[in-house]
């Protein structure tokens, strides 16, 4: 059998081509792996200008859709093979193009470079041979691999045990892709995934995720993103990423734009953009790990029931697994490659949009954290950085896609993130089985903490901007949320080493301040209200909202009528703001039945109490057999069964023991109304009457 012959690569480096070695320039970019390991300077061979000048790499020509109306017929079977589909989630390397005009990047990053970030895992164990199928089978992305003295870098360093200041950061190349069978071709265009809305809805949807969603969630490079978009190219845009913008954004889209698209509401539209951007996922069809990362975090947004096996804890840890998996945790060496740079800001903001979503969603629900930030090292992004970015987008489409203010918002996302590692902080330390040591101190440092990030509210709440407004006075929710995230282990059951005589003393200012930080939730709440943005809040405002109409109902459990009154008016003002949020948000209609179910229960407790003459403690044994007598509520249009949300949502935490070991979790009906009644003494006040809850509650959307 003849030996088929060995093509040299098309470009190689003048070092490479002195010494006639094999050069992965083309397929690496600058410096190839020969230049890298040596570590000398490599400099692209200047060739001679023929009919075709050569770019570098190359070119993939996509013609531009001039109407996004296009993108509704159905693509032949040949065009969609998946790498036909440019991929925006990252900046393309030197000499891709979007079939829009290629992006610019800074030509002298290849001199200046001269040593490369991210080494093939091939050329730590041979120097000068590189696997030619290698080469041929492919793509241009790569997928970094972050080294570990105690995995397999450890082979590099043995092979390699003076490689100076050369990065142990490996990457492997993304093999090529090859086009869905057709059985899956047809189940997609049977799911409707190739056949986008018209263009205004789309452009509408687009819109609406940079304003409401990407200043907070940015997880997609804007500027490559709405070049496309600018340029009526939709069609070429990563069609699962899309989906998933669409899903995150419909939530904000007003009403007569969604039955204009021929939806009924947000609930049906968000249902549909899931189960397209779902079969994209169950059939692979996304091969760029960072796009489907970017894709699976947006895919968080959705949560349909009580009983969804693929809500937001599941995509949040298929896209922590694969952030962890590609090594987006752990921060490289710095490269003075411009477009690894660009990558590795984008890879930050990914990284830290995961660790948000896992921490406040773990607050929310009570669940333990998946990111322990003690293994991680990824910086947090800079706020430059990301000023830069969108700087870099031209004035016209900064005016039609974006919000004014970005400054601003991206202040507020910064001082969010921090926000959130001070919370992963104080759920690690005191809401842990391992109970801290020294409770007072902690409680302390984690106050310091959360007081001085809610400055940068202060400062921005008197925006004239009605969207930095609306950002601001979220942010002041959410600081006063975790405030009351600190003290509420200790309000009612305190688990610190302190003495008996000393116990009361310490607990008091601590009642004081959850009381002012629960009367501040609800001003901020009544603000947000009078300005008519409700509509405008995202999801997250349910689950901060949980923490202070505990308090609320913990006041509606005093034997005094003023503090009574009170507690349950405070508490009947945020269901109506839930029972607003719960005609877009399932989760917001599951916390006001946790909520309407318990004030039902207090008020119950409490007629029994006076007609015994003794107060009536529940157990949790107590608590699940009374519920039981009662008829169930429904859980929404979502699901058309009878179902009791209460049970199915708390039941974890019913025998939290099993799960946590920790007997005060922030459960309504174990942590709190069983032991509500003792902070305030005797409960036998026969003179007072207790306030039935509004009527107007029992009553569904």
């Amino acid at each position: 059998m003849q030996r088929s012959t060995r093509k040299r690569s098309k470009a190689a480096c003048q070092a490479c081509h002195d010494r006639k070695v094999r050069c992965n320039l083309a397929l690496s970019g600058p410096p190839c792996i020969n230049c890298s390991l040596d570590n000398v300077a490599c400099e692209p061979t200047i060739r001679k200008r023929h009919n075709r000048p050569y770019n570098g790499a190359e070119q993939r020509q996509t013609p531009a859709s001039p109407s996004l109306a296009t993108a509704r017929s159905e693509p032949a079977a040949d065009s969609l093979n998946r790498n036909e589909t440019t991929n925006v989630g990252q900046p393309c390397k030197t000499g891709e193009t979007h079939g829009l005009g290629e992006i610019a990047v800074d030509p002298r990053a290849g001199r200046l470079a001269a040593r490369r970030t991210f080494r093939p895992l091939t050329a730590h164990l041979d120097h000068y041979r590189h696997s030619q199928e290698a080469e041929d089978e492919a793509s241009p992305t790569e997928t970094p691999i972050f080294g570990d003295p105690r995995g397999i870098s450890l082979v590099s360093d043995i092979c390699e045990p003076d490689k100076g200041e050369n990065s142990g950061h490996l990457f492997v190349h993304t093999a090529r892709t090859r086009s869905l069978p057709q059985d899956d071709l047809h189940y997609l265009r049977g799911k409707g995934v190739f056949q986008l809305p018209d263009a205004q809805t789309c452009d509408a949807l687009i819109r609406a995720y940079f304003h409401h969603v990407h200043p907070f969630f940015p997880v997609v490079d804007p500027k490559p993103f709405l070049e496309i978009c600018s340029a009526a190219g939709k069609d070429s845009l990563s069609i699962h990423l899309l989906w998933s913008m669409f899903l995150a954004a419909s939530p904000f889209l007003p009403l007569g734009d969604i039955q204009n698209a021929g939806f009924k509401d947000r609930k049906e539209m968000k249902r549909s953009m899931y189960s397209k951007s779902k079969a994209l996922y169950d059939a692979q069809y996304e091969a760029d790990k960072i796009t489907l990362i970017q894709s699976v975090l947006l895919m968080s947004f959705w949560y349909s029931d009580t009983e969804d096996r693929t809500g937001p804890p599941h995509w949040i840890g298929v896209a922590i697994s694969l952030c962890q998996t590609s090594g987006l945790h752990r921060r490289p060496h710095v490269g003075i490659n411009n477009d690894m740079i660009r990558r590795q800001q984008l890879w930050r903001q990914i990284w830290w949009a995961c660790v948000y979503r896992d921490v406040w969603y773990s607050m929310g629900m009570g669940k333990p954290m998946r990111i322990n930030l003690d293994d991680c090292d990824t910086e947090m992004p800079s706020a430059n950085a990301v000023r830069e970015a969108i700087s870099e987008i031209p004035d016209a489409t900064q005016k039609k896609y974006l919000p004014h203010g970005m400054d601003d918002l991206c202040s507020l996302w910064l001082g969010l993130l921090k926000l959130t590692v001070s919370l992963a902080s104080i759920l690690s330390t005191h809401y842990r089985v391992r109970r801290v040591a020294d409770a007072p101190t902690a409680v302390q440092a984690a106050e310091a903490q959360v007081v001085a990030c809610r400055l940068l509210s202060n400062r921005l709440g008197g925006s004239e901007d009605p969207l930095v407004w609306l950002h601001a006075q979220l942010f002041e929710l959410y600081t006063e949320c975790v405030l009351l995230v600190i003290y509420r282990p200790y309000l009612l059951n305190p688990r610190g080493q302190v003495t008996e005589d000393a116990l009361d003393a310490w607990r008091m200012p601590l009642r004081r301040k959850a009381q002012a930080a629960a009367t501040a939730s609800n001003t901020v709440l009544m603000n947000i209200v009078t300005a008519d943005m409700i509509d405008l809040c995202p999801n997250t405002l349910c689950m901060t909202l949980v923490p202070s109409m505990q308090i609320h109902l913990l006041n509606s459990t005093s034997p005094r009528r003023l503090v009574r009154q009170a507690g349950h008016h405070c508490l009947d003002f945020c269901l109506k703001v839930l029972r607003e949020l719960s005609m877009t948000y399932f989760s917001a209609e599951v916390m006001l039945q946790v909520f309407l179910r318990a004030q039902q229960k207090v008020s119950r407790q409490r007629l029994d109490s006076n007609a015994a003459g003794t107060p009536v403690l529940n157990t949790p044994a107590t608590l699940e057999s009374s519920a039981a007598d009662e008829p169930a509520l429904s859980v929404g249009p979502e699901k058309d069964v009878n179902a009791d949300p209460t049970s199915t949502v708390w039941y974890p935490f019913l025998t939290q023991d099993v799960y946590f070991g920790n007997d005060d979790f922030w459960i309504p009906f174990e942590g709190v109304l069983s032991d509500l009644p003792t902070p305030y003494g005797d409960q036998n006040d026969a003179t007072d009457m207790p306030d039935a809850p509004l009527a107007v509650h029992q009553n569904r959307v």
